[in-house]
């Protein structure tokens, strides 16, 4: 179990809508490349794609104009640089940068292997990469799922 591993009571958020659905991205989907935050204490990312097919993985990314690899979390982060509130600043930054490459820097990348989980703090600035494949069997297939500490709701 994710909680075991984490070390953390987590319960997961089947309300999102694509929990536990299969995600396939093919060569020229540019709408969900942009940068983005999970709003999950946790999410996971398990690639399908079969070996042969496997190409980039996930990447993580600091924003260049606030230093951050991630969303503002914590009281008073934000207001330091100049928001108005946590919220503010991850809209902002995702508005204004989301689809801008130029306004990231690439920290890390997670190789995509078959059946590999990527778990990941939601929070972190993360993309998905290069889409690829002409059809659902040599496309970037993965099975999206979040969680949320049990303790906190």
């Amino acid at each position: 179990m994710i909680c075991n591993i984490v070390q953390e009571p987590l319960v997961p958020v089947t309300k999102r809508a694509s929990y536990g659905v299969p995600r396939i991205a093919l060569e020229g989907d540019d709408a969900r490349n942009g940068v983005h935050i999970d709003p999950t204490h946790w999410s996971a990312i398990i690639y399908l794609t079969l070996p042969e097919h496997c190409q980039g993985g996930t990447h993580f990314l600091r924003h260049k104009a606030t230093g951050w690899d991630r969303a503002p979390v914590f009281p008073g982060e934000a207001e330091a640089k100049g928001f108005t509130s946590c919220a503010a600043a991850t809209d902002q930054i995702f508005n204004e940068d989301g689809h801008n490459p130029d306004a990231w820097e690439t920290t890390m990348i997670v190789p995509m292997r078959f059946n590999r989980m990527v778990l990941l703090r939601g929070y972190l600035w993360h993309d998905a990469g290069v889409s690829f494949g002409k059809t659902l069997e040599d496309g970037r297939l993965i099975l999206p799922y979040f969680f949320e500490r049990s303790d906190m709701l």
